[in-house]
């Protein structure tokens, strides 16, 4: 499952950080950051500066499909990419940086999540939206189709465990 928004310069791939749900599949969390850190190599080596991997979200808030997704065993990826006001291209300037616990951290510096930041200023337009949005799809399905035993795998061991799990803790209804 993809779910693709507009906020965040250039685009975040999430990874499967916390927070997490007792209930989370736990191998999943494995995947999830072995297919943005794939994406996010992906588009470094395209040139596409600004795609990070690291943030708060929580996927299993009802909020997003992947919710949805992930309880039933399939994979969420889930990308924020960097909006603009209208179809328009414009020059645009990122955001210095937003106050977190001990100090400021800046969108467009150099981190471990974050090998290549975005510029300072762009010119950006729907197109370099879309372009991000689609390259990290793609490179999804890359990776897929690359370890394709590998994905099946995984997915019939997390089916498997769920019907496990559901015979071992049989639940009343009342």
């Amino acid at each position: 499952m993809h779910e693709l928004h507009e906020s965040v310069p250039f685009m975040y791939t999430f990874s499967g950080q916390a927070p997490r749900t007792r209930r989370s599949i736990r191998f999943l969390y494995g995947e999830l950051p072995w297919f943005s850190n794939f994406e996010m190599t992906q588009m470094i080596k395209y040139g596409m500066p600004g795609v990070w991997t690291h943030a708060f979200v929580d996927m299993w808030s009802p909020g997003y499909l992947g919710f949805m997704s992930s309880n039933h065993n399939g994979m969420l990826r889930m990308y924020e990419t960097f909006g603009n006001a209208g179809a328009n291209t414009m020059k645009r300037k990122v955001d210095s940086g937003e106050r977190t616990g001990g100090g400021r951290i800046s969108p467009t510096s150099r981190e471990w999540y974050r090998p290549l930041p975005p510029y300072k200023e762009v010119v950006w337009s729907m197109r370099n939206n879309t372009n991000y949005m689609e390259t990290g799809v793609l490179s999804a399905l890359q990776l897929t189709a690359s370890f394709p035993k590998v994905i099946l795998e995984n997915f019939y061991r997390k089916s498997r465990n769920s019907i496990e799990s559901g015979t071992k803790t049989r639940r009343s209804v009342t």
